[in-house]
């Protein structure tokens, strides 16, 4: 009975150990393959204002991310964009830059200049029309 103890614990450690380092060994080859490569990251950038071009092509330097992967666009210089605009100047000019190369990209980075806050959309007829009928 002593020798079939033995024999049991002896399995039940060898099971772990290998249970262990496998899991370990799956972990050290898998951290790797997620990592986010440079080419992954795409910046927002005002055209409309030299610092945000300035702040697009420094962190590309810095952190090796290709110059191609600044997407300049036509903005307003300041913090508020209106819901119009964001559709037209921001949404729309975006996505056909990265229609493209929508696999690429896995990080969207908006640098120092994009706009920070967008206005609420206009009320359509309707919607104004239950606005008044509220505020009667």
């Amino acid at each position: 009975m002593g020798t079939r103890k033995v024999l049991v614990t002896l399995r039940v450690r060898n099971f772990i150990t290998r249970s262990v380092m496998g899991t370990i060994l799956l972990v050290l080859t898998a951290a790797p393959a997620l990592a986010l490569e440079p080419a992954h990251v795409f910046l927002l950038a005002n055209k409309n204002l030299s610092a945000s071009l300035e702040v697009a092509e420094h962190y590309c330097a810095k952190r090796r991310v290709p110059k191609e992967n600044i997407i300049s666009l036509d903005l307003p210089t300041g913090e508020d964009i209106s819901r119009q605009d964001y559709d037209e100047k921001l949404a729309q000019p975006f996505r056909e830059a990265l229609k493209e190369k929508k696999d690429q990209a896995k990080v969207l980075l908006a640098v120092y200049g994009v706009p920070l806050r967008v206005g609420a959309p206009e009320a359509t007829e309707e919607e104004q029309a239950e606005l008044a009928k509220l505020d009667a």
